[in-house]
């Protein structure tokens, strides 16, 4: 959580160089799960500095979210995966390790780092099909 939040004060600080007038408006489109659980919690910080800025957040999942990255629609974009779109600069702001959530009692539970061979043979529920992060996690496993 704590990575987050550094990795959010550099999208504040991002903003911030945006625009320096007290009126300032920020046009921001992100995932879903930003816009809802860490978004708001960063820019209270800049909300709090210039109470006149108008924030406005679109949330958004691809493909429609590099769609409207890529026509530049929006002041600044907040996605997964780095993934180059054209007239796009992609600057990372957060990296954190993936986790398993695994019931307590369970066998792999109990040690500090799994690997992906520590999968196999193991029921595992993962993310919808279409999603970028699941075809990376089934690259991953087929790979291992």
């Amino acid at each position: 959580v704590e990575r987050s939040f550094q990795g959010l004060g550099r999208v504040i600080e991002r903003a911030q160089a945006l625009g320096r007038d007290d009126d300032a408006t920020l046009n921001v489109l992100c995932l879903p799960a930003l816009s809802h659980a860490l978004l708001p919690q960063a820019l209270a910080g800049l909300l709090a500095e210039r109470p006149a800025a108008r924030v406005s957040i679109t949330p958004a999942e691809p493909p429609l979210l590099d769609a409207w990255m890529s026509e530049q629609r929006f002041d600044l974009g907040l996605a997964e995966l780095a993934t180059p779109l054209p007239g796009v600069r992609v600057e990372p702001v957060l990296e954190v390790d993936e986790v398993a959530v695994l019931p307590a009692e369970h066998a792999l539970a109990s040690r500090e780092r799994l690997a992906l061979q520590d999968f196999a043979d193991q029921p595992f529920i993962s993310l919808a099909e279409g999603d970028p992060y699941r075809r990376e996690i089934d690259a991953r496993f087929a790979s291992a």
